[in-house]
């Protein structure tokens, strides 16, 4: 990963969708890459197309340690939950109580 960092696109490169590397990390659960690309500067609030950020992928999918990571590196989560329709605004809330009630 951190050779691709240094000799690979930009961080920031999407696909027709607008998705990132780091929106499927989020997406995925792979927590060691969503770290190594914010301790490389992406932006936590990088959005795909339509609006749907890596928060809210996390967060629908259940992968509350990616949610855990995104709050602390300054993640949105109103902008967030502005972006996505009840059910996972719904989830995205519930991960983030569980967070607040581990800490």
């Amino acid at each position: 990963m951190r050779e691709l960092l240094k000799h690979g696109p930009s961080i920031e490169s999407t696909n027709n969708n607008g998705w990132t590397t780091f929106n499927s990390a989020a997406d995925k659960c792979n927590v060691d890459v969503v770290r190594e690309l914010l301790k490389n500067g992406v932006s936590v609030e990088s959005a795909n197309n339509d609006g749907w950020k890596s928060l809210n992928s996390a967060a629908k999918e259940g992968h509350v340690e990616v949610v855990r990571e995104l709050l602390k590196h300054g993640a949105n989560m109103e902008s967030a939950l502005k972006t996505v329709g009840h059910l996972s605004s719904q989830k995205l809330k519930k991960a983030t109580w569980m967070l607040s009630k581990s800490c």
